[in-house]
């Protein structure tokens, strides 16, 4: 019988070393059953090598792993999972083509007498699955027709056929929306009290205070602080994370001043986009940043795609300095000086076989890294310098692959790549997703000064709280019509929430 004192998973002074670097430098951790236990850090703080330890992928330089007190070595990651551990990471190991139920017991089918797979026992099994986590859809849909927010479902679904006493839960709210979050944050509860152990690993500092009895926090590779969550604030907790005090929300404000050219730098009229976008209209001028709000399915995402030539636009034009330009694909945005940095960043942004330096002067100027039609290294390593110091990018060098590197420290290197691209026009889809709270602030200051250099900027967003602290103004999207736009005087996360649900402009400020 297990001890609910005891906890599922213990690990003591975990070492782990890479050629170079110690990743790792002696954490300890421990999850207990029924419950929910929080880590965070910043991006490179050690949370996803520690993840991988405890799930097998990697084995620890020194240290010790114990299960339910008994000292044991993971050397794969079928050995963690045997013993009931299970991870939701923020890439689904789902096969899209299969069904639910074929996920679910993906090679651990149950067989009949001779051997064959008993999908009469597999399927009554999934269902019963799907109906304790509230699931409504058949064990027979191929996991490519589900949601996002469905397909992580079926994670855990998965997890729970393996009967696994602890799950840890990788960034699990990235790609949902609220209504997604609170179903996720239900269900998380619910699998608390029924006694399963929950390792929350989340940037999200408020999911962190609603779900979790305890947090750890990770910096450089230590743990520097093991907390209840009844006992710390966010603002000590944040301190912890990035080892200083945030600077103000007011000093990460915009400070666009209407002196700037009053003349619109990018405009566009009348863009239809099939299915998404209805005949919209706005301008942004030089050194403006202007917010693009709305819930998910407004079109709020293809406008920005469409600005960049990722969308079939049908009606509509696109002006800037004066002049009517054709984007049809991201070679003419580029022609044009129309630069985005993609909410995808694995998809759409990096080079995953490009090293750091290769993938950030990318898209830079030949002229300033060439010497004719010849590459000049020092030119193309100073370019690379230029933007590592600028967005204090982490990385061990230039030849460093990029996809070593965080998340977050990925995310600014896309970021140095599109200032090195000396543009006039820049598009952010979710420029933070996935980043955490220290990297967000230094992403946002480079925004805003990059605004200041006279870049006029887009940043579509689904976080409210972002486009308050980031944004000069902002228009709002339903149902892909732009329903109003909100002054920077009237800027404030009720307001974009109110218009992003469909009140009229005059409800919101008169509820502001």
């Amino acid at each position: 019988m297990k001890r609910d004192d005891i906890p599922i998973l213990e690990a003591t002074d975990i070492v782990k070393e890479f050629p170079g670097v110690r990743a790792l430098k002696g954490v300890n951790i421990a999850i207990y059953p029924g419950q929910v236990h929080g880590l965070v850090g910043e991006n490179g703080a050690g949370k996803s090598t520690i993840i991988k330890i405890l799930s097998g992928l990697y084995q620890p330089t020194s240290g010790e792993i114990r299960v339910d007190g008994t000292p044991t070595k993971f050397r794969n990651p079928l050995e963690s999972q045997k013993s009931g551990i299970s991870v939701i990471s923020q890439e689904f190991q789902l096969v899209p083509q299969l069904s639910i139920v074929e996920n679910i017991f993906l090679g651990r089918e149950p067989r009949g007498i001779f051997g064959q797979i008993d999908w009469k026992t597999a399927k009554k099994k999934a269902s019963e699955i799907l109906d304790r986590i509230g699931m409504k859809v058949s064990v027979n849909q191929p996991v490519e027709l589900l949601s996002i927010a469905d397909q992580q479902l079926v994670e855990i679904a998965k997890a729970l056929a393996e009967e696994a006493r602890l799950i840890i839960m990788d960034e699990p709210t990235a790609s949902l929306n609220a209504a997604e979050v609170e179903r996720l944050m239900n269900l998380v509860k619910e699998l608390r009290n029924d006694g399963t152990g929950i390792l929350y690993v989340s940037h999200r500092l408020n999911e962190i205070f609603v779900l979790c009895d305890s947090i750890t926090v990770f910096r450089d590779g230590q743990r520097v602080a093991l907390k209840s969550a009844g006992e710390i604030s966010e603002e000590e907790l944040v301190t912890l994370m990035i080892g200083r005090k945030l600077d103000s929300e007011s000093a990460l404000r915009s400070t666009f001043l209407d002196e700037h050219d009053a003349s619109p730098m990018f405009q566009v009229k009348n863009l239809t986009v099939p299915k998404f976008v209805n005949n919209i209209s706005f301008s942004v001028r030089s050194g403006e940043i202007l917010g693009v709000a709305g819930l998910i399915g407004s079109g709020r995402r293809e406008l920005t795609r469409a600005l960049y030539g990722l969308e079939d636009v049908t009606t509509g034009e696109i002006v800037i300095d004066g002049r009517s330009v054709s984007i049809k694909k991201p070679t003419h945005a580029l022609k044009e000086k129309v630069y985005m940095l993609s909410e995808d960043r694995k998809e759409e942004g990096i080079i995953p076989h490009f090293n750091v330096m290769e993938n950030i002067v990318l898209s830079t100027p030949p002229k300033k890294v060439r010497d004719s039609f010849i590459i000049n290294h020092k030119k193309e390593n100073k370019a690379y310098e230029d933007m590592k110091g600028f967005f204090n990018i982490r990385c061990f060098g230039p030849s460093q692959g990029i996809t070593t590197l965080s998340g977050g420290n990925q995310q600014k290197a896309l970021l140095g790549r599109a200032l090195a691209a000396d543009c006039k026009v820049l598009l952010f889809n979710e420029p933070t997703r996935g980043v955490d709270i220290g990297a967000k602030i230094e992403i946002y200051k480079a925004i805003k000064e990059l605004a200041e250099t006279g870049v006029a900027i887009i940043v579509s967003s689904s976080e409210a709280q972002e486009l308050v602290l980031l944004v000069d103004r902002c228009i709002v999207l339903n149902n892909g019509k732009l329903v109003t736009e909100i002054p920077k005087s009237e800027l404030n996360e009720d307001n974009i929430v109110a218009a992003s649900l469909r009140r009229s402009s005059e409800e919101v400020i008169s509820n502001g």
